[in-house]
């Protein structure tokens, strides 16, 4: 299975509010635990997913495009301070 080209799914809602309706913005996301094989025209289940390799990826990607996007000396010090605070993603 491994090397495998797989086109999995996702659903990714940004919830807005909290549980008592303060102002909490986050993401919600739910993702398959497989992917589709297009060569083989067949779903593939995945017994493992790399949790802690996701969370830190998304972390990057997310802070980088912040740091991209407003391209500020703040921002920079705040992307910085995440990565340093939240190694693990």
């Amino acid at each position: 299975m491994r090397g495998k080209a797989l086109r999995g799914g996702s659903i990714t809602v940004l919830h807005t509010h909290g549980r008592h309706g303060q102002y909490h913005p986050h993401l919600h996301l739910l993702a398959t635990s497989g992917g589709y094989d297009a060569q083989s025209e067949c779903w593939e289940h995945l017994q493992y997913l790399p949790y802690e390799l996701l969370r830190r990826t998304w972390q990057w990607h997310l802070l980088t495009l912040r740091r991209q996007t407003l391209q500020t000396e703040a921002i920079n010090q705040l992307v910085d301070a995440c990565f340093r605070k939240y190694p693990d993603g």
